[in-house]
């Protein structure tokens, strides 16, 4: 696991988990700034729903879950990673998602090592 983490750092080491973080511009109103538009109670954003906690059992870890749970209930959508491409005869650029997937996948096995 530490490997796999080193190894992606290695790969990528001046990226951050929100350097794809986009806004969605379609359903955001026009006299709204891209702050505003997430400070609204529409968007779970990423650093909102990313993050991690000490402990997994208990009363405390039962309660923060029945909160988030609630809490994110009342939301229209979750910011995700995104890309965009624009297909008009120009070069397409070389963004993509591969720093993202690989890194839930580290996450994804940090979390399982830890449970």
């Amino acid at each position: 696991m530490a490997e796999k983490a080193f190894k992606l750092y290695c790969d990528y080491p001046n990226e951050s988990i929100f350097r794809n973080a986009h806004y969605n511009n379609a359903v955001k109103s026009e006299d709204m700034d891209e702050d505003d538009y997430y400070n609204e109670e529409t968007v779970i954003a990423m650093d909102k729903y990313i993050s991690f906690f000490a402990e997994s059992d208990g009363l405390i870890y039962d309660n923060l879950t029945s909160m988030v749970n609630n809490e994110f209930n009342e939301y229209a959508e979750t910011q995700e990673p995104m890309i965009f491409k624009t297909f008009n005869g120009s070069d397409i650029t070389d963004k993509n998602l591969d720093f993202e997937n690989q890194l839930f996948k580290v996450l994804n096995e940090l979390c399982r090592l830890l449970n």
